[in-house]
């Protein structure tokens, strides 16, 4: 390593030590089987920061971390790519790029990745995978609720409420948030990750 150091420069050792980190993470994970494994999946890779590295949305990658079957990009730039992935256990919207301070892309910003997920899932499923909620809130009694009153009624404890996990790192601030429907299935969920 040494020698690789002298020859190739500091710059050239730190991307191939994050190119390792990410293909020693994924391969700490098995290929999803059920709704709970690919949950505890995704939890590991907010954990990890995975989604802020290019090298994690390799094909490969995601078919073995989420059991996708279909992956799509639709845009593709320097600052910026989005692309659909259909898996066993859902549909994601995934996009990743670069923002600066106030959120606006930027070639020199910093990493963000998220997404947004329709799937099949229920609240028993995702506090399986995730655990006790860090946050849970009642979204339709915000002051400016994006629905304003439930889909359905109220049948499950965490019926049309909200949950939300953080995870957080010296370089990055990691979270996960699923709103119900009133008998505790998924309504929506989304996550992001984003550099500090």
């Amino acid at each position: 390593m040494g020698l690789f150091v002298r020859r190739l420069g500091t710059a050239m050792v730190c991307a191939s030590l994050v190119v390792s980190g990410v293909t020693k993470a994924v391969a700490m994970v098995d290929r999803p089987a059920t709704t709970i494994e690919v949950l505890r999946n995704l939890k590991f890779a907010l954990e990890h920061d995975l989604f802020l590295h290019a090298d994690f949305y390799a094909d490969e990658n995601l078919k073995k971390v989420f059991a996708a079957t279909n992956i799509s990009w639709d845009e593709v730039s320097p600052m910026r790519t989005s692309g659909r992935m259909f898996a066993t256990f859902g549909a994601f919207f995934l996009i990743r790029g670069k923002v600066d301070g106030q959120g606006r892309e930027a070639l020199d910003g910093k990493m963000y990745g998220s997404g947004i997920i329709a799937a099949n899932w229920n609240a028993p499923a995702v506090i399986a995978a995730f655990g006790k909620p860090a946050k849970i809130t009642n979204p339709y009694a915000a002051e400016n609720p994006v629905h304003p009153t439930p889909v359905m009624p109220k049948t499950h404890e965490l019926g049309n409420l909200a949950i939300e996990y953080r995870f957080e790192s010296s370089k990055a601030v990691a979270s996960f948030y699923c709103l119900f429907n009133g008998d505790g299935t998924v309504l929506r969920c989304n996550f992001g990750d984003r550099e500090k």
